[in-house]
Order: structure tokens, then C-alpha cells, then sequence
């Protein structure tokens, strides 16, 4: 298990998609700073949930390219819920990283029960650009180009017909293409007749939960395929890592989130993106050993052999009886 996993890591280093703008100051990777402060600490929990659930596989690695849910809200029609929406778009938009990644609120176009609902996202620029790019003609139809920026991708996918609404999310969402395939197909075909499409489920664990998050449809009885391994195995490797790293910063009294983000992307000089974080095992860094001062150095005294003087002891000699003149 543990070959598997170190070789995933590898694959996910090779293939992790490259952000372009080559890093942004630490200060402006999660700038939970320019919140007041009972919104900064909101925004801290909200990073650390989304990491803890399957946005982590967005934020590192780029796994999945868009992630959502980690923060939901839902408010009746003809509710005034302006204030409580910027309250929570404010919060949300600290989870990005220079353009590298992006991060909002997406407001259903639905209304069940008459309640309307939005869930936040966050998305990795860069795995976002490697996703339409693979199949362009099916993002076009939607109006979309490698070059759109994610906030379009996630209006036209909510806006699109069902067909293309189901496999923009899944597309987007990171799964596997046969899954994609078979969520759409089982939708029109419970829409023509009526009858469910009974379906099992792909499940890889998150540090919140072994179920339940990051998790697609499959028909009875599928068989795990190579599409399917690798993206277990890409994400197995980031959670392990991350798992290494979370011990070392959150908790009471250690650096927390924001630190371990910024800590994790950081080039060594100081600037941050998505690319540069390791996958490789944790090591706690080694603090530097203290040395008492022990004061200045002591004068060294050289004599001449017919000297008398002790080294130290003897009084100060003129120019002329150090150099023998």
C-alpha cells in the first residue's frame, strides 16, 4: 500500500495541472486579513471544512477541478436574504489564491418547496483550463472556451439544459468520464419512463468521512476500472499528506489553517501557488539548536620565544617591543 501510494503521488506531480501567474505573495493566498475579525475567524473554519471534506482534492493537486457544498445556504422566495448572501460571498472569496484558485457563491436556479438555495464552490483555475480543453466541443455548445473563467463555466453549466447541466457538473466535479456517461443517461431515461435507474456508488474518503463526499454513481454491479483508480489513488495520495500536515497545524496552540495553506504553497521565496505544493511525505521542520553567547572572542597573545612575557599577564607593549624594533 504504501509503494501504491507514494507512486500515486508521483503520477498527480507529473499531471497536476500548472497554474500560469507563477505565485502571488503570501498575503494574497487566502487574505483572510481583510475581513473584520468575526469574519476572518468564519472564513478560517470555512478553509479548514472545505479542506477536511473533498474541496482538499480541488484545492491541491487539482483532482477535481470544482468542489462545492462545504457552505450552503437556503432562504424562502421573496425573502430578503441580501445581507446574509454578501455576508457569505465575503467569506467564500477568501479562499483564493491569486487567480490560481477562484471561489464564490452558486445560486440554484431551482426553487424546491418554494426555498431557494446556494452552495459555495471553489475552484482550481488551472484544472478547470485542463477539463474543457478536453473536450471542447462539448464545453462550446455551452459557450465555453479553455480561457472562460470559472464563474462562467458555473453559470452556464446551472443555466444549461438537464442533459448538459448533469454532465457539466460531473466534468466539472472531477469524475470519471463512464460515470458522467451513465448519470446522464439514467436521468433521461427515468424522465422518459418514470422508473429509477438503480445505481451503486464510488466512495473515497475524505478526513471528514470515509463516505458520503467525494462520491459518483455507477450502474449494479460495476466493476472498479483504470479511470476509476486513478483518480482513488491520485486522492488517497493528497489526503495522506495532507492528514501529515494537519497534525502538525491545527490544534491549539499551532500555526492553523491559513499557515498550513500558505506554508504548503509557498515557492521558499515568499510566493504562493497551487503548483508548488509538495506531495511528498511531511517532515516537521527541525528548529535550530540554541547556543548560549558566550561573549566576545578573547584577544589572542603571540610572544617571541626569548619573551618573558605570560600570554595574557604581561602589560601592553609599545609598537616599537611588539614587532622587536
Amino acid at each position: 500500500m504504501k509503494w501504491s501510494i507514494t507512486a500515486a503521488c508521483f503520477v498527480v506531480l507529473l499531471v497536476a495541472p500548472q497554474s500560469q501567474a507563477g505565485g502571488v505573495p503570501r498575503s494574497q493566498c487566502f487574505p483572510v486579513e481583510e475581513l473584520p475579525p468575526p469574519l476572518r475567524a468564519r472564513a478560517e473554519q470555512v478553509l479548514l471544512d472545505a479542506l477536511d471534506r473533498e474541496a482538499l482534492f480541488t484545492l491541491v493537486g487539482g483532482v477535481k477541478p470544482v468542489s462545492e457544498g462545504f457552505l450552503a445556504l437556503k432562504w424562502k422566495v421573496g425573502e430578503d436574504a441580501a445581507e446574509r448572501l454578501d455576508e457569505a460571498r465575503r467569506v467564500v472569496k477568501a479562499l483564493r489564491c491569486g487567480d490560481a484558485l477562484y471561489a464564490d457563491l452558486q445560486v440554484f436556479e431551482a426553487a424546491f418547496d418554494k426555498t431557494k438555495s446556494a452552495h459555495a464552490y471553489v475552484a482550481n483555475a488551472a484544472a478547470v483550463r485542463a477539463k474543457v480543453a478536453e473536450d471542447k466541443s462539448f464545453w462550446l455548445r455551452l459557450g465555453l472556451t479553455p480561457s472562460s473563467h470559472p464563474a462562467a463555466l458555473m453559470t452556464a453549466v446551472e443555466r444549461a439544459e438537464a442533459s448538459d447541466r448533469f454532465r457539466g457538473y460531473g466534468y466539472a466535479f472531477g469524475y470519471p468520464r463512464h460515470a458522467v456517461d451513465f448519470y446522464v443517461s439514467a436521468a433521461k431515461s427515468e424522465k422518459e419512463t418514470g422508473v429509477f435507474v438503480k445505481r451503486d456508488f464510488v466512495n473515497l474518503p475524505t478526513h471528514a468521512a470515509e463516505r458520503g463526499h467525494f462520491v459518483w454513481a455507477v450502474p449494479k454491479g460495476h466493476g472498479e476500472t483504470d479511470e476509476d483508480r486513478a483518480v482513488r489513488d491520485a486522492a488517497a495520495c493528497v489526503l495522506a499528506v495532507y492528514r501529515q500536515r494537519r497534525a502538525h497545524y491545527i490544534g491549539e496552540g499551532k500555526p492553523g489553517v491559513v499557515a498550513l495553506m500558505r506554508d504548503w504553497f509557498d515557492d521558499g521565496t515568499g510566493l504562493c501557488d497551487p503548483a508548488n505544493a509538495s506531495l511528498a511525505p511531511f517532515v516537521l521542520p527541525v528548529p535550530l539548536p540554541v547556543v548560549a553567547w558566550a561573549g566576545p572572542p578573547q584577544p589572542t597573545c603571540v610572544s617571541r620565544p626569548t619573551s618573558a612575557s605570560a600570554c595574557g599577564t604581561a602589560p601592553l607593549l609599545s609598537r616599537r617591543h611588539r614587532w622587536g624594533r
